[in-house]
């Protein structure tokens, strides 16, 4: 009964440090690199992050934030204002 517990207390908290990671903004994930720069392996992901940043994946490099927006154009998801006749 123990052993269940701590292993389910390990996937507890495996869980809540993985989510926390994923919910990170790219500079809060560099900082807490930063802090941890003492254990082995670190380098790596910070590399890996800052691949991220710099155009590896990182916001602005898919086609859809490059997409150029109309003002005055209606959105393809907005129904049109009068009916069809």
């Amino acid at each position: 009964m123990v052993v269940e517990s701590v292993i389910v207390a390990v996937i507890v908290a495996f869980c809540a440090v993985f989510s926390a990671w994923r919910l990170m903004s790219i500079r809060m994930r560099l900082k807490a690199l930063d802090a941890l720069s003492m254990l082995p392996g670190i380098s790596n992901l910070r590399r890996r992050t800052l691949a991220r940043l710099s155009g590896g994946g990182g916001c602005g490099s898919c086609q859809a934030a490059t997409k150029t927006f109309n003002a005055n154009g209606r959105s393809a998801n907005q129904k049109p204002a009068a009916p069809h006749r």
